[in-house]
């Protein structure tokens, strides 16, 4: 569709997009990944070394109950975004699980709030 496009792996770059047929010219090996949904952190393609010491977030992947445990503050929420940028909001089942055996198997971002801070890591879904 039309509209403002994001290059995720130039920090976000955005592009405008003007006709629903568009033609993008790559180098032998080069890859593009575009997303229609503004990037604030285009690092989600690695573990931070933060979010290791911060969080424990596991399994991964997921089935059916994923643990998001935090050892310095609580978690807020929890929302899924999918390659499309639509965010699901799975359901808290208590301080540290979440219920995702609703989900569709695939690949997500799960966007992870606390009272401090946000974060984003790489799910995938069984």
């Amino acid at each position: 569709h039309t509209g403002t496009w994001f290059d995720y792996y130039s920090f976000g770059a955005p592009y405008e997009v003007t006709a629903t047929s568009m033609v993008v010219s790559l180098d032998a090996g080069e890859y593009k990944l575009f997303t229609d949904v503004q990037i604030e952190n285009p690092l989600v393609t690695g573990t931070e070394e933060e979010i290791v010491r911060r969080l424990k977030f596991y399994p991964n992947p997921v089935q059916e109950t994923l643990h998001i445990d935090s050892e310095y503050e609580p978690v807020v929420s929890l929302n899924l975004i999918t390659l499309q940028g639509v965010a699901l909001s799975p359901k808290r089942l208590s301080d540290v699980e979440w219920d995702v055996s609703n989900v569709a198997a695939g690949l997500y971002i799960a966007e992870i709030k606390t009272t401090r801070k946000n974060y984003r890591v790489k799910l995938l879904k069984n």
